[in-house]
């Protein structure tokens, strides 16, 4: 949004929260995230699982560096689940689902990221209701009528829609 204000991009997607939308943004898509475990983890096959008890068990994080940890946790703790132990911060996708798999962490992923591993019964989605396990994709333009033109050429073009 800064690169925006400051006329240096008239056009930007940002990721937020569930309900945490940024002043002038328009949303554009919402990511569904789910709690993600190996099928031998302590709270894998439970009908429910609470988040006081997710919050109790060791997480995969992304690194501090990445944005995208931030936008994460905010939803975990929207949910009421924050405080976890870290059992392994890392951007490598395969050492993740491996460490998952292994059973020894819960980790907050994108669902569709997953599906295939969930469909093999690798990983275990953990029961826990919350709508805002969830990551809006939002869009941001320049006040130009070029910009919001261009803008709805490219949601068009991607066959996205405003939810």
């Amino acid at each position: 949004m800064e690169t925006i204000a400051r006329g240096k991009a008239d056009l930007g997607f940002i990721l937020a929260p569930e309900g945490a939308a940024p002043p002038g943004s328009v949303l554009i898509w919402r990511e569904r995230l789910g709690l993600y475990a190996g099928r031998d983890h302590p709270l894998a096959g439970r009908r429910r699982v609470s988040p006081a008890e997710v919050s109790t068990h060791p997480f995969i994080y992304l690194p501090k560096k990445y944005p995208l940890r931030e936008v994460i946790e905010a939803a975990l703790a929207k949910s009421g689940i924050a405080g976890n132990p870290i059992a392994l911060q890392t951007d490598n996708p395969v050492l993740a689902r491996r460490t998952l798999m292994q059973g020894k962490a819960i980790g907050c992923l994108f669902a569709h990221t997953v599906s295939a591993d969930v469909e093999k019964g690798d990983l275990i989605e953990l029961p826990v209701a919350s709508e805002a396990l969830a990551v809006e994709v939002r869009l941001v333009t320049s006040q130009g009528t070029l910009a919001r033109r261009a803008a709805r050429a490219l949601i068009d073009l991607a066959e996205l829609s405003p939810l």
